[in-house]
């Protein structure tokens, strides 16, 4: 590896980024239709310090070292470990910026993991930013999110993308690939409560699902397709004049269309149930579907009716800050 003299490092750098919802269009974004994502006020940060001889990479009880040269120490090889996406987009930001200092990075992340509430890129953005920040490299949003979709790819094998552009943007986001993102300008950001099944899922496998679904049944999802069309067409107009109650509607229809494409399930549909019974205005899976989360709007009292029927439930603010140094 390049060196780089240790008076350019950074006694400490941290980073942030936010987790998000996608509140329209999951699944049919990896199909080309366009999608709205919003940053929420969960955070994953990255913590980097100075190592003198390896680079560590820990999560709460879990860890993964290299050496210097970046060879994998623990877990012994060829044992695997959940941190090496991460560790080779932390190689090819070195290898692209001439750095080679070792560090010690910890992740603390508030946003639960495989819930469909883009964990896995916040934590790769702010792992990215925050080693940009300890090398002292003047690194654009456009490379954050570059070196964050190397991960992505490992971790979710067909990621639209979409997780890490919110998660470094932040703000509430009309998506429809990379080169057709942008920020959508409204005067008011709803609260929206997201509520956690306790079913964890795997985003790779659920995107082939979806994509095996299409092909195999061409008709079926063109018109699934035409109609969410017209709902994202709709729920732009909603968000635009902060009309909950349309923009509940249009969820509860959005999440219908998941659940034709078989992306729902018992406990998910008992959690839907239980949201609309206590008096949302809308509901409906979010991210990969098959477990994870579901979202919903709704008055306060919403919150004090249901808070202790799911392994997690949370009120957010939408259109939250992207990703930070902090330090």
């Amino acid at each position: 590896m390049p060196h780089r003299a240790w008076s350019s490092m950074k006694e400490k750098a941290v980073a942030s980024a936010p987790g998000k919802v996608i509140l329209f269009g999951e699944h049919f974004v990896v199909s080309g239709y366009p999608a709205i994502v919003t940053a929420i006020d969960m955070r994953a940060r990255a913590v980097l310090t100075p190592s003198h001889d390896k680079f560590k990479i820990k999560s709460g009880q879990s860890w993964a070292a290299w050496n210097a040269e970046g060879e994998q120490i623990y877990p012994p090889p060829p044992q695997p470990t959940p941190f090496q996406p991460l560790f080779n987009m932390v190689l090819k930001i070195m290898e692209d910026h001439g750095v080679s200092a070792c560090f010690n990075a910890e992740i603390l992340s508030e946003i639960p993991g495989a819930a469909g509430l883009g964990s896995s890129a916040a934590v790769s953005v702010s792992l990215a930013k925050a080693v940009a920040a300890f090398n002292n490299i003047d690194m654009s949003l456009e490379s954050v999110i570059h070196y964050s979709m190397l991960a992505e790819k490992e971790y979710h094998g067909r990621p639209s993308g979409i997780d890490s552009h919110i998660t470094a943007l932040g703000g509430t986001l009309v998506y429809n690939g990379p080169r057709k993102c942008q920020q959508l300008q409204l005067n008011k950001h709803p609260s929206i409560f997201i509520a956690y099944t306790g079913l964890r899922r795997k985003t790779s496998k659920m995107v082939s699902y979806v994509q095996n679904f299409a092909a195999e049944k061409p008709d079926e999802f063109g018109q699934l397709s035409e109609i969410y069309s017209e709902i994202f067409r709709r729920a732009v107009n909603a968000l635009k004049s902060n009309d909950l109650c349309s923009l509940g509607r249009l969820m509860t229809i959005n999440h219908f269309l998941l659940r034709c494409l078989g992306l729902s399930n018992e406990k998910v549909e008992r959690a839907v149930e239980k949201l609309l019974e206590k008096g949302a205005y809308g509901v409906k899976i979010t991210g990969a579907g098959g477990g994870g989360c579901v979202i919903a709007v709704g008055d306060h009292e919403l919150f004090e009716n249901v808070s202790g029927f799911f392994p997690g439930f949370w009120k957010s603010s939408t259109g939250c800050k992207g990703v930070d140094v902090e330090a």
